[in-house]
């Protein structure tokens, strides 16, 4: 009986602390929200937004959530992850150049489409060999032909195996805690090998 007693406690302890599954660098999934769970990354996301279909410019799926729609005609927020585990490893030189290319596009495109950029660093991102963030402001066209400011937090993370993805959350401005988009960025994780 104590036995038993013991071992409850010390379930009910580790699920408190997140560490239930055994993976101690996964979060706790917030109140409201579910994990997503692919191949390369996991993170969690409101409950009760919806997964539309997408693809890349090469025809690959991407994971593209999007919450319900605010007066504007923008959604309250939104989650994009392209560069899924079908992306192509490269060469540990080649890839670290691949990726500061890309961290070059995002810097021309935004440029192109005057989206404003806040912030343009280096960052960490649990489990991935280098990783980079950008935060910014756009306009974004509506439904209704209207055009809002959104926020825009861009992850950009390159596994040891060289394979690049990038997590983008997007909201109208000023909305992003309102949506949960802080808990979407921190529960980012690339899977480790």
């Amino acid at each position: 009986m104590r036995t038993r007693m013991i071992a409850a406690v010390l379930a009910a302890v580790l699920a408190a602390a997140g560490c239930a599954d055994g993976d101690a660098d996964t979060p706790p999934t917030p109140a409201g929200f579910v994990r997503y769970d692919g191949p390369v990354y996991s993170f969690a996301h409101p409950a009760d937004w919806t997964r539309k279909p997408r693809r890349n410019v090469r025809g690959e799926p991407e994971i593209w959530l999007v919450g319900p729609p605010t007066a504007s005609g923008a959604p309250q927020g939104e989650v994009l992850v392209g560069g899924q585990s079908e992306a192509r490893p490269y060469g540990s030189q080649a890839q670290r150049r691949r990726f500061e290319l890309q961290l070059g596009e995002y810097r021309a495109a935004s440029l192109l489409t005057e989206r404003r950029i806040r912030m343009d660093r280096s960052t960490k991102v649990p489990g991935a060999e280098v990783a980079h963030r950008f935060e910014a402001v756009g306009e974004m066209s509506t439904n209704p032909g209207r055009s809002v400011r959104m926020e825009v937090i861009d992850l950009y993370a390159l596994t040891e195996d060289g394979v690049m993805v990038n997590i983008a959350v997007r909201a109208p401005e000023g909305g992003g805690e309102a949506a949960g988009l802080p808990e979407v960025l921190e529960s980012f994780r690339i899977k480790e090998k």
